[in-house]
């Protein structure tokens, strides 16, 4: 779970709060599935405040929409959750990451424009990537 790691969200790299929100969302839809949701909504609050220092000034700088987008999904995914609603839960979370990944592309976008490669390659973190292994198949055929 989450708890502690919110309150230092400001001084963290954004990829790591992009990680702080995909957990954080992830153990809330955990929760609902097999724990009948009693700690849902208060996992997806902690995620609520991932959004802050570093993610939130670039995203609203370059990307403002996506981030209005990520917040809308994470307020539907707190009332989904309080509601015990794992599909509407599912959904926020599809539209949260969604938006998320979409900011930090257009704020990996700006920063190499501008020559800021250390930026740009902060934000490229925050994607879908898992490592692969002798047990993993990829995804193609």
């Amino acid at each position: 779970m989450l708890f502690g790691l919110p309150a230092a969200a400001g001084a963290q790299a954004p990829w790591q709060q992009g990680e702080q929100i995909r957990n954080g969302l992830f153990d809330a839809q955990t929760d609902i599935l097999l724990s009948g949701g009693a700690r849902a909504a208060a996992d997806v609050r902690a995620t609520q405040e991932a959004i802050s220092g570093k993610l939130e000034k670039q995203l609203r700088a370059s990307s403002p929409r996506s981030l209005d987008q990520l917040e809308a999904a994470l307020a539907d995914a707190e009332s989904a959750a309080a509601a015990g609603d794992e599909i509407g839960l599912a959904a926020a979370r599809g539209r949260a990451l969604a938006a998320l990944r979409h900011g930090a592309f257009d704020v990996a976008v700006d920063a190499a424009a501008a020559g800021e490669v250390e930026r740009a390659r902060g934000w490229l973190l925050i994607r879908d990537f898992r490592q692969a292994t002798r047990f993993t198949r990829p995804g193609v055929d």
